[in-house]
């Protein structure tokens, strides 16, 4: 897609179709990220955990959701700790 680029004061804009902003989701603002020559511009996430349980199911059938660091208990695991 094609656009123009705007003077806005002192600056300069594009200004993004409405079903271009509403097929992505945007409200009040972006996260925007330049990368080589290309403006890159995403959905601000407003639920911390969305998605992870895809994410996780993903990892489980990649054969990545192995622990990292080998289980290791202490007597005040055993002792201490009341469930």
């Amino acid at each position: 897609m094609r656009i123009n680029i705007i003077q806005i004061g002192n600056s300069k804009g594009i200004r993004l179709p409405k079903y271009v902003f509403k097929s992505c989701h945007f409200q009040e603002a972006v996260d925007l990220e330049i990368e080589d020559d290309k403006v890159i511009l995403r959905n601000i996430e407003r639920k911390p955990r969305h998605n992870w349980d895809s994410s996780f199911k993903k990892m489980a059938l990649a054969g990545d959701d192995k622990l990292l660091d080998e289980y290791s208990t202490t007597n005040w695991d055993v002792d201490e700790w009341k469930w």
